[in-house]
């Protein structure tokens, strides 16, 4: 889901025969939409964002065995030794790999970024799966000098990657525009085009996207991403993009076996038809769609700016919006300010409103709630039980809160706010249900 805070919703939204529209014409605040829309992009037709989403919904899967009949996480409730090490491996890759990296003194603002230093470690993760071999995972560590001289150190991880694959694209859109792009904190944002001038000091910038998606085509994206770039220093510069190009190609074809075998155990999760697993197979038909423009076109992202380049300016904001609608977009969730106000923020559909119907969009929240239901109990040993939950009160809340319209969400306000999971226990007809009820309903064992 993208959330659009309310400060840009003024300003992409628009109302049109009573229902809201997307209005991307005004450059930068459809600038920060394709932004957050490419984190969408690389999560739906990278391998490490699919194997992400797959592993997440297997974690579910999981998590359904520790439920007991009131619709709580139990200790009496027992995982398979391989199911446990699967949850707890795929647990600490997500907190190492995938979290964004504690880099508190480059978290600010600088015209100047220059990487003067870097290395990298190498880590075996803690837990491996049962009868497979130990894991590892690279973490990049960068000396940098920012204005007035000031040298400071940071880690390039996954979400350093993806954020600064979206920085650089969202900077490519705005100066087709003739804008210039605001200054951004180097801390995710810069470091990858840091990293990459300081190993190649005249590297272009759609050569450093073209290295940091393949990157993302790798069980190890920033091992990779190091090894690319140094792998590049000897290939001259008319030849460099040809030379990522067909290694991220080569890549693709030797994961994709592979991948479809993902594809195929996240549907088998889901042998009924239903909302939910309806949802969870249209999503997986998505991705193999796109992995496979991806086999055609590794870097379709940037065909994708070149094809608005070439249009007039009048127009540019309709191809844009085309381009997202014909690729795919997820739900938006439109903010404004009241949090305790039922039903304040809106959740639309963007693109072919012709292939989203009510099933389909009750099918996208349940999931959402179900996935966030499980991860709220997840930690280094596998699952807590719910009663012994840590979470935070903000990540206990009911995602859809503040976009909630059921009579529930008016009468009961504190159980949404602090333990949405009870609505379980309130009978209820299970068609007219909340989104969240659904969603821990769907996570109860199989058997019940």
């Amino acid at each position: 889901m993208i959330r659009i805070p309310q400060q840009v919703r003024e300003n992409i939204c628009v109302e049109d025969d009573g229902k809201l529209r997307l209005d991307l014409s005004n450059s930068r605040t459809a600038g920060y939409f394709l932004h957050e829309w490419l984190h969408y992009v690389h999560n739906l037709s990278t391998i490490n964002g699919i194997y992400a989403f797959a592993s997440m919904v297997n974690m579910w899967a999981n998590f359904r065995n520790k439920i007991d009949n009131v619709g709580k996480s139990s200790a009496s409730k027992k995982l398979t030794d391989y199911a446990l090490s699967s949850v707890q491996r795929t647990h600490l890759y997500r907190m190492g790999a995938r979290r964004q990296r504690d880099n508190p003194d480059a978290s600010v603002v600088s015209g100047a970024c220059k990487v003067i230093g870097a290395s990298i470690t190498t880590s075996q993760l803690a837990v491996a799966l049962l009868g497979h071999p130990p894991e590892y995972s690279t973490i990049i560590h960068c000396e940098l000098e920012l204005d007035h001289g000031r040298c400071v150190r940071a880690e390039i991880g996954v979400v350093e990657i993806i954020e600064g694959i979206a920085n650089m694209l969202e900077e490519r859109f705005l100066m087709l525009h003739g804008e210039l792009p605001d200054k951004q904190k180097v801390a995710p944002y810069r470091l990858v085009l840091g990293l990459a001038r300081h190993v190649i000091p005249e590297i272009a910038n759609d050569q450093v996207i073209a290295c940091a998606i393949t990157s993302l085509q790798c069980d190890d994206p920033p091992l990779a991403l190091w090894e690319l770039f140094h792998a590049l220093k000897t290939v001259a510069a008319d030849r460099r993009f040809t030379a990522i190009e067909r290694l991220s190609l080569r890549r693709l074809e030797e994961y994709r076996a592979l991948i479809e075998q993902v594809f195929v155990q996240t549907e088998q999760l889901f042998p009924l038809a239903e909302p939910m697993g309806d949802e969870v197979k249209r999503l997986v038909a998505n991705m193999r769609e796109k992995f496979e423009l991806r086999r055609t076109a590794p870097f379709f992202e940037l065909t994708m700016l070149d094809c608005i380049k070439k249009e007039p300016p009048a127009v540019r904001a309709t191809t844009l919006q085309r381009i997202i609608a014909d690729f795919s977009c997820p739900r938006i969730e439109l903010e404004e300010i009241g949090r305790d106000v039922q039903g304040l923020n809106d959740v639309v559909n963007f693109g072919n409103s012709a292939t989203i119907n009510s099933d389909i969009e009750f099918g996208q929240q349940k999931l959402h709630a179900a996935l966030h239901f499980m991860g709220l109990h997840l930690s280094e040993d596998g699952f807590v039980e719910t009663v012994a939950l840590q979470a935070s009160p903000a990540r206990r809340c009911c995602p859809f809160y503040n976009s909630c319209a059921y009579d529930s969400r008016n009468t009961n306000p504190e159980v949404c706010l602090e333990r949405p999971w009870e609505w379980l226990n309130v009978p209820m007809d299970p068609l007219t249900a909340c989104w969240y009820r659904a969603g821990v309903r769907a996570t109860r064992p199989p058997c019940e």
